[in-house]
């Protein structure tokens, strides 16, 4: 199901009686906060969030459903397996995400990140959703070679980065 045209500032109520939806897509609108109902949502494998004004992402993502399947509780989105909230204003990302264990896709870019998240984001999926689990940053790789251009004296700043001379360091 898609929305887009006209632009949406707020989500239908009847959006939201539409279990078996698997798809949707809400991008390019206007929308800065999604409604608790999207738990409804129980069949959902991708949503579609991209360019809209989103601060947060809602926590009705991440919660649990009011009944249990087998005696175990069950997240409300819990088969969700793509998630695009790119290019809305979303500054900080719950460690809840990684209770979407179906996810495979994701993308948070053109975001305002706060710093470091901005740096692990931009790493991609894998590292974001480990330093949201672990709450630590991945280990960078200390620098070991170091390549100079032929006939060039090697000149390092004091951080050791590339110098006016054409010097590389790789990590």
């Amino acid at each position: 199901m898609s929305f887009c045209n006209p632009p949406l500032t707020d989500l239908p109520c009847s959006l939201f009686l539409c279990t078996h939806l698997e798809k949707l897509y809400l991008v390019f609108n206007q929308i800065s906060k999604i409604p608790p109902q999207i738990s409804n949502l129980v069949n959902l494998r991708e949503l579609y969030l991209h360019y809209n004004q989103l601060e947060i992402l809602p926590s009705e993502l991440f919660s649990k459903l009011n009944f249990t399947f087998h005696n175990l509780p069950s997240l409300a989105l819990n088969k969700l397996e793509k998630l695009d909230i790119s290019n809305n204003k979303i500054i900080n990302i719950s460690e809840n995400l990684t209770k979407l264990t179906k996810l495979k896709e994701l993308d948070v870019s053109e975001n305002p990140l706060s710093s470091p998240l901005n740096n692990v984001a931009a790493s991609g999926m894998e590292p974001l959703m480990k330093y949201l689990k672990n709450g630590t940053l991945p280990a960078s790789p200390k620098p070991t070679d170091t390549f100079e251009s032929p006939g060039e004296e090697a000149k390092h700043n004091e951080n050791g980065n590339l110098s006016e001379t054409g010097t590389y360091r790789f990590p």
